[in-house]
């Protein structure tokens, strides 16, 4: 029978449990929203939209959901 990721988790021992977490929420805590990474692109909303073929209040639109923390988008490394 095939072990899901919460099996290998449970496995770990506390402390090890404990450094996954932390490491966990560094790797989230490096991740940016559309308008963040837009805005380090040093793009506009309008050079966007144009490239997605929607208009700006399309983007406008998209970078407020992203705001409720519902997506996220990983910075370049």
């Amino acid at each position: 029978m095939p072990r899901n990721v919460d099996d290998i988790i449970n496995e770990l021992s506390s402390a090890r449990r404990k450094k996954v977490a932390t490491r966990a929420a560094q790797l989230m805590a490096e991740e940016m929203t559309l308008q963040e990474l837009r805005r380090a692109r040093k793009l506009t909303q309008v050079r966007v939209a144009k490239e997605l073929g929607i208009g700006q209040d399309g983007v406008s639109k998209l970078e407020k959901t992203c705001r409720s923390d519902d997506f996220h988008f990983a910075q370049d490394r």
